[in-house]
């Protein structure tokens, strides 16, 4: 298929001009646009990047520059070769698809080449006969169901490390909770009774999404991807589920120490307070306030979060786990979102077959940082039916009221 590329595409994702598929057409200003931005402190890595990547697509016959006059804005002259060739053009640039709308020329948002379900959360909402379901889930015999696919009303196949919420059909008030293993599904634990192994205080909304993040987090993979909208208490279920694991009873202690730590970034450059004098924990504790609001939230005792911290749990930093190689422990990464492509591997390296790896991102929350090259973008496409990962999508925004509206107001 033969497409013209807008300069923010390049931007966004230059690696888009390796995707197998496609013959791109390139107009000449849309190179000078890329030659201009490469000193750029926000976009200059990605311009430089792409415009890398053309040299290689152009060596591999993959890509045709397309000459262009001058006189003429930018945009018209790219919306111009694509008339006049009769090709789509990829943008995300609201005003450029305008006017392509306006012209009549076909286009494409860079959404659009995708390869991952952003609508997966993890879980699916499924059906069974009446009959079934109280032949399965009301009998005292061990769950253990390898025909349970054929059962469902609209049968499916379900990907590895993915949870079924299984309803009667006549009821959908009621449900039970199922895991897809490699050879087979297995109940989960959905009663908050599971919290008293720690001595967890706080009031807890320990849905069906909190519960399947916390198995998530409990089973025998390495990997648990928590994502969610902000305020869906991603660093609490996080805490929650690694102190299960760490201070709880002896059936459930797999790990002798969290390790935490996250992106010390600021949101907007203009608020950072520069250097700070002291320790690690110094340095990073304006980051990592989240943590402890959790452990304070969860015990509803400062002097028993306080002890908990300090026996358990160790701050490290980013910039230093490069080489560094985690046994029998957790490891905690929130608003992992700000990672880079590099970071991501990294971090993902550093975790032995006996730890957890745990991150908690909102891709809604990354503000551009690392344009084009988010690790999350390249993560996510994987986190479907692999059996090293489990991943849940938490789409309910549980702090408070006030935090929905933001989200509704800025979003």
């Amino acid at each position: 298929m033969e497409i013209i590329l807008d300069t923010n595409v390049l931007l966004d994702n230059p690696y888009f001009l390796e995707e197998e598929g496609y013959e791109f057409y390139l107009p000449q200003v849309v190179l000078q646009e890329l030659d201009g931005l490469k000193r750029s402190e926000q976009v200059g890595y990605n311009a430089r990047l792409a415009i890398k990547l053309i040299y290689d697509a152009l060596n591999k016959e993959k890509l045709k520059i397309v000459s262009t006059p001058t006189k003429e804005n930018n945009d018209d002259i790219i919306l111009n070769v694509a008339k006049n060739l009769n090709f789509p053009v990829v943008s995300n640039d609201i005003g450029m698809l305008v006017k392509a709308k306006h012209n009549n020329i076909s286009t494409m948002m860079n959404d659009t080449i995708k390869t991952y379900d952003k609508n997966f959360k993890g879980y699916y909402k499924v059906f069974v006969d009446d009959d079934y379901f109280s032949k399965t889930f009301y009998s005292h015999n061990k769950f253990k169901h390898t025909d349970l696919e054929e059962h469902l009303t609209k049968p499916f196949e379900v990907p590895i490390n993915s949870y079924l919420l299984i309803y009667p059909e006549s009821d959908d008030s009621y449900c039970q909770i199922v895991k897809k293993t490699k050879d087979n599904y297995r109940k989960i634990e959905t009663s908050k009774k599971i919290l008293k192994e720690v001595g967890i205080k706080g009031d807890i909304e320990f849905d069906a999404e909190i519960a399947i993040a916390i198995d998530g987090i409990m089973d025998d993979t390495l990997f648990s991807v928590i994502e969610g909208v902000i305020g869906s208490s991603k660093t609490t279920t996080a805490v929650l589920g690694s102190l299960l694991q760490t201070v709880g009873y002896k059936k459930n202690k797999k790990y002798d120490k969290i390790y935490i730590t996250r992106p010390p970034i600021t949101v907007d450059k203009s608020l950072e307070i520069g250097f700070l004098k002291g320790g690690l924990e110094d340095k990073m504790g304006q980051w990592l306030l989240g943590f402890k609001n959790s452990l304070t939230y969860l015990f509803q005792d400062e002097d028993k979060a306080e002890q908990v911290f300090n026996d358990v749990f160790q701050i490290v930093s980013l910039e230093s786990i490069q080489g560094a190689s985690l046994h029998n422990a957790i490891l905690i990464v929130d608003e992992a979102q700000f990672l880079s492509n590099d970071m991501t591997k990294q971090v993902m390296s550093r975790v032995a077959d006996t730890s957890k790896l745990i991150f908690c991102l909102d891709p809604n929350q990354n503000y551009g940082i690392f344009r084009g090259r988010e690790g999350f973008n390249k993560l996510l496409p994987y986190c479907k039916g692999n059996e090293l990962i489990s991943y849940t999508k938490l789409s309910k925004v549980r702090r408070s009221p006030l935090t929905k509206l933001a989200t509704e107001i800025f979003d």
